[in-house]
Formats: structure tokens, C-alpha cells, sequence
């Protein structure tokens, strides 16, 4: 458990990603791993002849504002390293039943564990890489928040 969501169970991993495979496409060859209650989810890139096979991408629109799949964790080794780092570091802790999450402890030990993921990079950083149409749309949602916090 980490503030991605829950693991996937490997028979609900293995039908969504046939189901996908035969429907929608929109998987792109990767598995999904991790899924929050939100409709988010991780998946681990498996097509054989992708640049960034085992990477972990994140689908996660209201963080990205983009329906496009983003590199999250470099690979699975890294994504477990960065979860058990989290928890050595105190960063998860149950309180009274309740799964609490210091955001930015575990932000700082993400970017650093995968430094090749999108995801992590500074908002300016993920503006170059992203088309003009998307980062429009989530730079003035950033503006917009920059101009709402200093009323």
C-alpha cells in the first residue's frame, strides 16, 4: 500500500489486460499493478521493443491533466525500493486505523529513487516534454492555483 492505491490482484491484473488488448488499446501493452479507489492506477510497460519496458507508468488524470500515461517509478525494482524506503523512513503510519501519508517526505524519496520518471519532474520540466494543447490546459490550472493562493 502507498498513496498510488493497492496492489492489483494478478487474475484482475491479467483480465483487464486482455480485455484492453482486445477493446480499447488504451493500455498500450502495459499490466496494471497498483489501482486507488479514485480510478487511478500504476502499469508496468511490457511491450518487447518499448524504450522504457519495466518502467511504471501512472494513469492519473486529475494529478496530470492529461489522459495520457506518464512514467512514474524507472522499473519495478525501483518502485519497490521507493515503497520500502517509505516505509523505513516512517513516511507511511497507520494512526487510529487510518493509513496517513507525509506527501511530501514520500514525494522527495520518489524523485529521488526515479529520476527518469515524468512524473516527478518540476511542473516547468514536464511543460517542455508534453504537447502544447495538454500543458496549456495544466499550466493554467497551476497559474490559476499560483493566483488563488495569494487572494
Amino acid at each position: 500500500m502507498c498513496s498510488f492505491g493497492c496492489l492489483v490482484d494478478l487474475k484482475s491484473a491479467l483480465a483487464w489486460f486482455v480485455e484492453d488488448k482486445e477493446t480499447e488499446k488504451y493500455l498500450d501493452g502495459k499490466l496494471p499493478i497498483v489501482e486507488c479507489i479514485d480510478g487511478s492506477y500504476l502499469a508496468v510497460d511490457l511491450k518487447k521493443d518499448s524504450p522504457t519496458k519495466g518502467s511504471i507508468y501512472a494513469c492519473n488524470p486529475s494529478i496530470t491533466l492529461t489522459d495520457k500515461m506518464v512514467t512514474t517509478f524507472d522499473s519495478i525494482l525501483l518502485f519497490i525500493k521507493s515503497v520500502g524506503e517509505c516505509y523505513k523512513q516512517r513516511v507511511y503510519a497507520l494512526d487510529n486505523g487510518y493509513f496517513n501519508i507525509d506527501f511530501d517526505k514520500e514525494y522527495g524519496i520518489f524523485k529521488l529513487f526515479n529520476p527518469n520518471s515524468i512524473y516527478w519532474l518540476d511542473d516547468i520540466e514536464r511543460l517542455m516534454i508534453f504537447d502544447g494543447k495538454d500543458w496549456k490546459k495544466f499550466y493554467m490550472f497551476r497559474i490559476n492555483i499560483l493566483l488563488w493562493d495569494r487572494l
